[in-house]
C-alpha cells in the first residue's frame, strides 16, 4: 500500500459514499460478491473503489 504522503488522497467520507453506492447497485441487482478488475496504469475501477 502507498505511503499516505506520497499522493493525495481521497477522504474517508467520499471513499464511504463510492461504497455505499457499490453496496446499493449490488443490492438492487441481487449481487453478492463483486470483483473488480485494472490492468496495470489503467485500472480506473479499482482506484475509483479503493483509492489504491
Amino acid at each position: 500500500m502507498r505511503e499516505s504522503s506520497q499522493f493525495p488522497r481521497f477522504s474517508q467520507g467520499e471513499m464511504a459514499g463510492r461504497h455505499a453506492s457499490a453496496r446499493k447497485l449490488m443490492e438492487q441487482n441481487n449481487v453478492h460478491a463483486l470483483l473488480v478488475y485494472g490492468a496495470g496504469r489503467y485500472a480506473s475501477e479499482v482506484f475509483w473503489l479503493t483509492d489504491w
